[in-house]
């Protein structure tokens, strides 16, 4: 029986690893082979090119096109590609007539493409028929009996050449006027967020709640409340019920203001969300060679989003000298919540083209109380 078994698991071995064995040994088909064979998707993967084949004399579509752009979607789609279209055809017949094939085999590719959603602005096509026959980036492929091969247009991404964004910054600079600029800059930041603040605050409201005994946030307020409480205190001492009523009275009052602090930390923080958009809206629209993710990237929601739209829009709308006056105001200018000892003037000689540093300063300025807990 052990005997019978090896046999067997043998047998199945070699089932399993002749297919293997045959791809190893491949032997190249017959030049009449090659012209009656269809290119299929197996052949595309062992030669390492996705390329969209043909049949023999033939510039229709064939099955293994949609797995070839599925394959390649991600560089098809990506807008800053350029692609060119190089097409051949099999070499033996006239050069006149190879050409016309192989603009029919460019057409046809163009057209595919363009039904996928890819347009057709950055599509190119060029036509080298039976010439150049092995194409300007192809690689691995020997002999001119590999006709299949040749049956292709094989698509070439090319990464578009982009203008230099040019910062306006250069343009305005002047420490003479520093200390307006930064003046002027406030008044125009404060006029263009005060009708969101105030939208963002009425979003997100601190609820007024009574209680006697809630601590005052003012300090001398909040002795003389202490003080009372300990008179009372030593009053009430010899009559039970006025110590209790005291005591309920009192501990009521701190309940309410830890539900009120714990209510504090929410609204904060969803204020801060929003306010963080804003902060996105002026780095995106004050420094030219910044791009923001706000609208591309799904941590935002759809609220944030819609207010970093409207509010670039209005920032838009300002003068580059206007924008260049409130990027003065952050990066010279106060800023809150931070220990900086740095002098306007070298913030103005050193960082006037730091956007992280003007994004962080006026995150600083939406963390003052007044915005992130106030009404």
């Amino acid at each position: 029986m052990k005997y019978y078994s090896k046999v067997i698991t043998v047998l199945i071995l070699m089932l399993l690893t002749t297919p293997f064995q045959a791809q190893e040994n491949w032997v190249a088909p017959t030049e009449a082979e090659e012209r009656s064979k269809t290119y299929s998707m197996e052949e595309a993967i062992r030669d390492k090119q996705y390329v969209f084949a043909f049949d023999f004399n033939k510039s229709s579509e064939t099955a293994m096109w949609s797995g070839i752009f599925v394959m390649l979607e991600k560089r098809f789609r990506y807008a800053d590609y350029d692609i060119t279209l190089q097409c051949f055809s099999s070499g033996g017949e006239k050069e006149s007539y190879d050409k016309e094939l192989a603009t029919k085999r460019g057409a046809a590719v163009k057209k595919f493409l363009i039904n996928k959603g890819i347009p057709k602005s950055r599509i190119n096509i060029e036509v080298y028929g039976n010439k150049d026959i092995y194409g300007i980036k192809s690689e691995g492929f020997h002999g001119l009996k590999d006709y299949v091969y040749h049956r292709r247009v094989e698509p070439i991404f090319v990464l578009k050449e982009k203008e230099e964004v040019k910062d306006f910054v250069a343009d305005y600079l002047n420490a003479k006027t520093l200390d307006s600029d930064i003046e002027e800059g406030e008044k125009i930041f404060l006029k263009l967020i005060k009708p969101y603040v105030k939208a963002i605050k009425e979003g997100y409201h601190l609820q007024e709640l009574p209680g006697v005994g809630r601590p005052s946030d003012d300090e001398d307020e909040f002795k003389d409340q202490a003080t009372t409480l300990i008179k009372k205190t030593v009053a009430a001492s010899k009559n039970p019920k006025k110590l209790a009523k005291l005591f309920a009275t009192y501990t009521l009052g701190s309940f309410i203001d830890l539900f009120t602090s714990n209510q504090t930390k929410i609204i904060a923080k969803n204020r801060k969300e929003l306010y963080d958009v804003i902060v996105e809206a002026f780095t995106n629209e004050c420094f030219p060679k910044y791009q923001s993710n706000v609208i591309s990237h799904d941590y935002y929601s759809n609220s944030q989003k819609f207010l970093f739209s409207i509010i670039s829009y209005e920032i838009s709308k300002l003068s580059n000298h206007e924008k260049y006056k409130i990027r003065a105001r952050f990066i010279a200018g106060k800023i809150y919540n931070s220990y900086s000892t740095e002098s306007k003037i070298r913030k103005f000689n050193t960082k006037m083209n730091r956007y992280s540093f003007f994004s962080a300063n006026v995150g600083h300025f939406f963390s003052q109380s007044k915005y992130r807990y106030r009404d």
